[in-house]
């Protein structure tokens, strides 16, 4: 039988590849759409359930990013069995029971055990698909095209669906946000059942760890490796800003729910129109030699001058919607530029299996994501409520330009390393 990892090209490997080129997007569509609804009104529903101040929004954020990113590496001896239909839709079924049992729960220990549950399986289906388009599209450019479909994909249900959660909230409250999202996860995980394979064989793995000790020498000698992972955390610390402290500023200075929404379809605006132009300009230069650190290390100068307009533009007279639409359109630039480019980064690292060089990715970003959004939301509201609410960006925009100063001058043992197939194998035997 052929699978994803097969060097063999086949017509029918030909075909499948073709088909999951879309499927994954699609999946990625209908799943965003209740992501995003979720992402704007979290933050909001927990301060406003809970009546709790900093502390609690900032812990409950701590533990659902966290749980989307590191998952997967507890999960990783249970993915690299089963086939990858049967894992994505088992993490989607328990995601969509979490959303529902999210209505009913009212205290921060149960909406964080929710959240931490709804939280594996969507980092369970995340690893999944990005690791089966890695292993079955081998040149740079073409990874690079596939996680701009999915970037696309999931932009273009972030364009209308914080418009209609905001608006859904306002009317009939959390509860009914909440359910919606739960049935975006279900038609998701049916989908995957029409579409996806039900013969595709388990995802190629080194060892019974999440990462090898094979990878983790690599990743100390290489200096484009590190580099990558320094840049990753930056990145995913400024990222996580969107749905944590700025989704909190725009619902403090804008009181009408759908011009919130409408603040939060920008983003997903912008990336739908520029999304595929920079595609296809930075898969040229990838298919010239171009590393992905290069086009990675552009994406973060611009999220860091993003959040410098944010913090001087408050300090203005500017009025508060123009203020966050300028501020948004240039952090949307910079994902279009950052975020494709970023998992064909690690689809191309020196790791043992491609499995690891995701479990990788989500190690090093959520450590950005998940430290973001607890400072997002505890620190951000500490110093909104003391009146320095705008230094807070300014000092973020400022450390992510000395990062990408730092990152670009960092070495280590070698520049490129490649990976020890003996150290490998001995590694995955001992192991």
């Amino acid at each position: 039988m052929t699978t994803l990892a097969d060097p063999k090209r086949t017509p029918s490997a030909d075909a499948r590849r073709g088909r999951l080129h879309w499927t994954v997007p699609a999946n990625y569509l209908v799943l965003h759409l209740g992501f995003y609804c979720l992402a704007p009104i979290l933050p909001i529903l927990v301060k406003t359930r809970l009546a709790g101040g900093a502390a609690e929004v900032g812990a409950v954020l701590f533990a659902y990013n966290s749980a989307i990113g590191y998952s997967c590496l507890f999960l990783t001896p249970w993915i690299a069995k089963v086939h990858p239909r049967l894992g994505m839709v088992v993490g989607l079924s328990f995601t969509t029971a979490s959303m529902v049992a999210l209505a009913y729960v009212h205290s921060l220990a149960g909406m964080i055990c929710v959240l931490v549950v709804a939280g594996s399986g969507l980092s369970t289906h995340f690893l999944l698909a990005r690791t089966l388009l890695a292993e079955m599209i081998r040149s740079r450019s073409g990874l690079n095209n596939a996680y701009s479909l999915i970037s696309l994909a999931a932009n273009m249900a972030a364009a209308c669906a914080p418009v209609a959660a905001t608006t859904l909230y306002a009317l009939y409250g959390p509860n009914a946000v909440l359910f919606v999202v739960a049935g975006c996860y279900l038609a998701a995980m049916l989908l995957l059942l029409i579409l996806i394979p039900a013969d595709l064989q388990p995802l190629t793995a080194s060892g019974r760890w999440p990462v090898s000790r094979a990878t983790l020498r690599m990743v100390r000698r290489d200096t484009m490796a590190i580099r990558l992972i320094v840049v990753s955390v930056a990145v995913g610390f400024l990222y996580s800003q969107f749905f944590s402290s700025i989704a909190l500023l725009i619902t403090s200075f804008i009181a009408s729910g759908p011009e919130q929404g409408a603040l939060f379809a920008i983003n997903a605006l912008t990336v739908i129109v520029v999304q595929i132009p920079m595609t296809r300009m930075i898969g040229r230069r990838l298919d010239r030699g171009m590393p992905p650190f290069s086009a990675m290390r552009v994406g973060l100068v611009i999220f860091s001058l993003a959040m410098l307009l944010l913090g001087f533009l408050l300090r203005t007279s500017l009025a508060l919607f123009a203020t966050f639409s300028l501020m948004i359109i240039v952090f949307s630039v910079a994902e279009t530029i950052y975020t494709p480019v970023r998992d064909t980064a690690f689809a191309s690292m020196p790791a043992a299996s491609q499995l690891e060089a995701f479990n990788l990715r989500f190690i090093f970003i959520t450590i950005g994501e998940s430290v973001g959004a607890l400072c997002g939301g505890a620190l951000f509201l500490s110093l909104a409520g003391a009146g320095t609410g705008p230094n807070y960006w300014l000092v973020l925009g400022g450390s992510g330009l000395v990062v990408t100063v730092v990152a670009s001058v960092l070495r280590v043992g070698r520049r490129a390393a490649q990976p020890d197939r003996a150290a490998t194998e001995a590694a995955a035997a001992g192991e």
